[in-house]
């Protein structure tokens, strides 16, 4: 008993620890950067009253937005707008902490809490302002938790956890429904294995499916306030292209789950393939094939699916967790091999020190990184500085409102005037020939058909562009161009500031 309080004790201290580690990780030079187009347009509607959120707001549910619209009562500024996706992002730690520990052990919780607290991935999904996916992690791993433990103990709190956190996963993500079905196959899997082991009581089984029946129409009944978003979402989505689920997706995918590609693909796909082998011993099989399970049967659904949209990576993050927690089961197995019977702890500290070294170079890119994608705050800042009273920017329809965002947090409306040409070649020319003797500017993210023009009237330009961003493409961490899963250019990483005209 004394020794099972000291190693409850020393657990506590460690996961408090890491999840110290994940908050400042989470926290550091959070509003360093500029939010990228997205973020802003998310943090522009969320600011907006509750009817248009609830209503009129885009494809994403609105749970986000909801929380991101009180938040903002507290501040809007760059630092406060992401500060309930980075608390979303810790606790997601927390639960990946306790679903590893019931679904393996305590050795493998505190290895996959630690992993997904020096994470990239993770660490880029809890800085995004007002964006779901540091919650939608949350809320999938809280529903699988509850959906194993109320399968195992048949009590009511989970039960209630099993309702409460897959409702809020469907008012957070439209992916969340690849959560759902996921479970209810999961359900039926674990029936059918326990009547085959016969080991189970008919009659206990009849009792909890029935409960789980009623669990899954109880979250379909809260969720149909959303029922018509998420229906029009799937019709502007389905029936254009088919999912392209090729080998680069996959290893890019992984590159991402882990620390990048090279010697970092190889550990952590080293150890991820040991943790796979423990389907064919030991006693969690049916564990691992849950987490197996969990992992590739989004990738499986959408293989024959159509979309009109790219189908980016982070849309299942979800899974991500699954992961890492195969990952920790690889490294305990090797350092229980017979090689290392001696050695455990000197091997799982070797370990530990190894995956540490492997996020140094990516976690010191990231924090250098002025933005995602484009400098918004930069410009922004740039002209707010150097401009006088009455002068005016020049952008197109589509970066307006981002670099409006940016103005508006300094200029007062009567300095600095923003004017959109529309991509309309002749609009552009007739304002800059009308310009003469006013101090003008022009943001360009390098794509404007008529950005030719700018280089005949304008004398000077700033490029607000970063070498880090190559190194992490490199990498395979952020998306970039041929590098990467799909063909981007660049310019979704620059943007160019004219000024000076030569009149």
């Amino acid at each position: 008993m004394k020794n099972f309080i000291i190693i409850k004790k020393k657990e506590n201290i460690g996961i408090l620890l890491i999840l110290a580690l994940a908050a400042f990780l989470r926290l550091f030079r959070l509003g360093h950067q500029s939010l990228w187009i997205d973020e802003i347009n998310a943090v522009i509607l969320a600011g907006k009253n509750i009817f248009i959120i609830l209503f009129k707001g885009d494809t994403t549910p609105p749970f986000i937005y909801l929380v991101s619209h009180f938040w903002q009562k507290l501040g809007n500024s760059d630092f406060m707008v992401p500060l309930p996706s980075v608390l979303f992002g810790i606790l997601s730690i927390w639960a990946a902490y306790k679903l590893a520990k019931v679904l393996l052990d305590r050795k493998e919780a505190i290895f996959t809490a630690f992993l997904i607290s020096i994470s990239l991935y993770h660490i880029m999904y809890s800085q995004e302002a007002a964006r779901p996916y540091s919650a939608f992690i949350l809320f999938s791993l809280l529903s699988l938790y509850y959906l194993y433990q109320a399968f195992n103990n048949n009590q009511r709190k989970y039960w209630a956890g099993l309702i409460i956190f897959n409702t809020l996963n469907l008012y957070t993500h439209n992916f969340s429904i690849f959560v759902l079905a996921e479970e209810i196959i999961i359900w039926t899997v674990f029936i059918f294995w326990s009547v085959f082991k016969k080991r189970y009581d008919y009659k206990l089984g009849i009792n909890k499916m029935f409960k789980f029946c009623l669990a899954v129409i109880g979250i379909l009944v809260l969720s149909l306030p959303i029922s018509i978003q998420f229906l029009s979402a799937a019709r502007s989505e389905l029936a254009g292209g088919r999912v392209v689920l090729n080998p680069i997706y996959f290893k890019n995918l992984l590159c991402r789950y882990g620390a990048g590609n090279g010697l970092s693909f190889i550990i952590y796909n080293f150890f991820f393939i040991s943790g796979f082998f423990s389907l064919f011993r030991g006693d969690k099989r049916k564990e691992i094939s849950l987490l197996i399970f969990w992992l590739i049967f989004p990738f499986f659904i959408l293989s024959f699916m159509e979309l009109k949209h790219f189908f980016h990576i982070r849309y299942v993050i979800f899974t991500y967790p699954a992961y890492i927690i195969i990952i920790s089961k690889g490294i305990t197995n090797f350092a229980e091999l017979k090689a290392f019977r001696n050695l455990k702890d000197k091997i799982l500290a070797l370990i530990l020190i190894v995956f540490i070294s492997l996020s140094l170079i990516p976690l010191w890119l990231y924090y250098q990184m002025p933005a995602r994608l484009a400098d918004w705050k930069g410009a922004a800042e740039y002209i707010y500085n150097n401009a006088k009273d009455g002068a005016k920017v020049i952008t197109n329809a589509v970066h307006d409102n981002l670099i409006i965002y940016y103005l508006e947090k300094k200029a007062k409306p009567d300095k600095i005037e923003v004017i959109t040409h529309h991509d309309n070649e002749y609009l552009f020319a007739d304002m800059l020939s009308n310009s003469a003797g006013e101090e003008l500017y022009y943001v360009t993210s390098g794509n404007d058909e008529i950005e030719y023009l700018a280089t005949r009237y304008f004398r000077n330009k700033l490029v607000f562009f970063s070498p880090v961003y190559l190194e992490l493409g490199k990498r395979e961490l952020i998306d970039w161009d041929e590098t990467s899963w799909f063909n981007i250019s660049d310019n979704r990483y620059r943007l160019i500031l004219y000024f000076n005209n030569k009149n």
